[in-house]
């Protein structure tokens, strides 16, 4: 990932790249193609914590994936369900060694809680451009509009603009859109940004700080700006505004998870940690209870 800094702010200057750039409309890229691969992924949380229980950090991922092909882990799926599974799996958590290991930790040391549920959606959000463009360019207006919620009907007419776009990748028929524009909504309702079945309704989504903190402490990790991580457009995958995303800071600043300080533009944030692993072994010794222990 990287961070994309306002060319406004002072002190600051542009960078490109990342999962999610910054486009004409909100958080979506300029370039970035969209697939159907969310038809056979879906929110995946249970096998996604199965996997995570089991990995081993003294492994290299080759070997770590080659045992949960071996293994009976997903007694009922088939070969090529098990391939799909572990391709989901290694494109949303396993592209950054220091993530998959940080992930396994937590849930190795926690039980599931609202926190690593959070995180886990953030990561699948970021590997899937086309979820994060539905998310921050149809749900997150819907919602700031006082929409009660969200259907296929909303959704399809996005799909069918970024179809005649050329966003997506080959041409898709009206049979491929709509199991996209169902898969979409299944995996946020299980994500827990929605409820319900045909008509999907907004549903709270808090975010807890210690999600948050672990959420800036990735963007930091890319840029030295305390003002880039308050700004950075990728919140928007968790619906926070840049006044939500502050909330949420001074919450995690005052729960001892950082350092937060703010005067005007001058923005200072500050990990007890300096990599993600020890990052998240401070979280789980400073709130164990909101973290599932």
């Amino acid at each position: 990932m990287k961070v994309i800094a306002n060319p406004e702010a002072p002190g600051t200057a542009a960078e490109g790249g990342g999962q999610l750039h910054k486009g004409e409309r909100r958080g979506r890229s300029s370039t970035a193609i969209y697939t159907s691969r969310i038809i056979k992924a879906g929110a995946l949380i249970a096998d996604t914590l199965t996997l995570l229980q089991q990995w081993d950090p003294a492994l290299p991922t080759g070997a770590n994936l080659q045992r949960f092909r071996a293994s009976n882990l997903f007694a009922k799926a088939t070969r090529s369900r098990v391939e799909d599974i572990l391709a989901i799996f290694r494109r949303r958590y396993v592209q950054d060694p220091q993530v998959v290991g940080a992930l396994a930790w937590w849930v190795q040391h926690t039980s599931d809680g609202a926190a690593l549920r959070r995180v886990l959606y953030f990561h699948a959000a970021l590997a899937d451009d086309l979820l994060g463009a539905v998310v921050t360019e149809v749900l997150g207006p819907r919602r700031e509009d006082g929409q009660p919620g969200v259907s296929l009907a909303d959704v399809l007419p996005a799909l069918r603009d970024w179809q005649s776009e050329g966003r997506m990748a080959g041409a898709w028929n009206e049979d491929t859109l709509v199991r996209v524009g169902q898969g979409i909504l299944a995996t946020l309702r299980d994500f827990g940004l929605l409820e319900g079945v045909q008509r999907k309704r907004f549903v709270p989504f808090p975010v807890p700080p210690e999600a948050g903190a672990y959420v800036a402490f990735l963007l930091r990790q890319e840029s030295p700006s305390g003002w880039n991580v308050l700004h950075d457009h990728r919140w928007r995958l968790l619906l926070l505004d840049v006044e939500g995303v502050e909330r949420l800071l001074v919450d995690a600043h005052r729960e001892g998870l950082l350092n937060y300080q703010a005067a005007g533009s001058v923005v200072r944030l500050d990990f007890p940690a300096t990599d993600l692993g020890g990052y998240v072994r401070a979280l789980v010794a400073r709130a164990p209870a909101a973290l599932g222990i």
